[in-house]
Formats: C-alpha cells, sequence, structure tokens
C-alpha cells in the first residue's frame, strides 16, 4: 500500500509538472481602459497619427523587477485622429487596415512578447528605467527589438510609458518605401513608425 501511494505521488508530481510546463504564461493583467496606445507615421510630404486598442495584455513582475510580459495589439481598432474630413479619414484606416499595409483582415492582432527587463541604474526621475528586449509579430512575421520605458510601482499597480520604433519594412509592409520602389518623389512613406504606450496593470 506505502509503495502504491508513492507510485500515486509520483504520478500526480509528473502530471501537475507536464501540466505547468504547457500552460499559457500568465501575470497581472492591463487595464485595457486606463492604457493608451498611439502611432506616428511621416511620409514626404506629411504625416498622420492616431490610436490603437490592446485586444489584451500582461505583465510577470515581483516587487519591482518585471521579468516577462505579453502585449496583443487589435488591429481592426486602428484609429486616425489627424484627418477632419470623415471621407478622406475612412479611405486611409481603410488603406492601413488592407492588404498594402497590414492586412488585417488576415492578421487581426500583433503581438510582443517580452522575453527579457532589465533595469537602468543611476538615472533621474522621469527617465528612462527600464530595457526591454522582445519579439514584434506584425502580419505573422516576427522580429526581435529593443526599447526603453519609464515603469512606476505602487502597492497597487505598475505604469509604463515609452516609445517603440518600428521598421515596418521588416514586417513585409512595403507600400511606398523607398527601398523597394524607384522614383516615388513626395508620395513616398518613411520606413519607420512610432508606436506610444501608457500602459497601466489592473489592480491587485
Amino acid at each position: 500500500m506505502f509503495k502504491k501511494l508513492i507510485l500515486l505521488g509520483i504520478f500526480v508530481l509528473g502530471v501537475q509538472l507536464i501540466v505547468a510546463q504547457h500552460a499559457p504564461p500568465s501575470g497581472t493583467p492591463f487595464d485595457l481602459v486606463k492604457s493608451k496606445i498611439s502611432w506616428h507615421a511621416s511620409k514626404v510630404t506629411g504625416e498622420h497619427y492616431g490610436t490603437l486598442n490592446m485586444a489584451e495584455g500582461f505583465v510577470q513582475y515581483h516587487g519591482r523587477h518585471i521579468h516577462g510580459g505579453k502585449f496583443v495589439f487589435d488591429m481592426s481598432s486602428i484609429v486616425n485622429l489627424d484627418i477632419e474630413s470623415e471621407e478622406w479619414n475612412t479611405k486611409l484606416v481603410n488603406h492601413l487596415k488592407s492588404e498594402d499595409f497590414f492586412n488585417v483582415a488576415k492578421f487581426p492582432t500583433a503581438t510582443i512578447v517580452i522575453k527579457s527587463a532589465a533595469p537602468i541604474r543611476g538615472v533621474k526621475n522621469g527617465e528612462s528605467n527600464y530595457t526591454f528586449k522582445g519579439d514584434l509579430t506584425i502580419k505573422g512575421l516576427s522580429n526581435e527589438i529593443e526599447f526603453t520605458s519609464v515603469v512606476n510601482f505602487t502597492k497597487e499597480y505598475a505604469q509604463a510609458t515609452g516609445e517603440i520604433i518600428i521598421d515596418r519594412t521588416l514586417f513585409d509592409v512595403r507600400y511606398g518605401s523607398g527601398k523597394f520602389f524607384e522614383n516615388l518623389g513626395d508620395k513616398m512613406i518613411h520606413d519607420d513608425f512610432n508606436i506610444s504606450f501608457d500602459i497601466i496593470t489592473k489592480t491587485k
């Protein structure tokens, strides 16, 4: 009987380890209402900017040390804020969602998975105090990115603000790019675009 109990215990422990290894990562979820994402892109003749929603996201941290996290962006939620004409605003947004750009019908989300997070020592208040490395996936293509952020902790929540500069051509977004098309003139669109974020976790 004793041997059977030991074997049963080993079996249960093995099952728990297997489940833990294959379980999705979890952490403190983002407050999707309070968190804000904005985008900014430019071209030879001007610029466009707007907002983007997160579908979900979480951060893994203990005390004042972050060790992981995930952002999931809802690409169907792209909004433009600089064009007043409803007609031209809609045309731009639909173009961004089309196959020329992010092909939202086929790739409805984009993700960032944080692989490492390191505090920056000796910075002043208000300066970036964390460096993050992770994998950014857009249109099914993944590339490693690195960015910094101002991270603040309270007893109830964590907040991170910062900016990520993305080369769209690394994700097969080539429309209007001088890298791939000649003689674009004033129709050339710059390859880099910016994502600014102000992320707040839910209250513990």
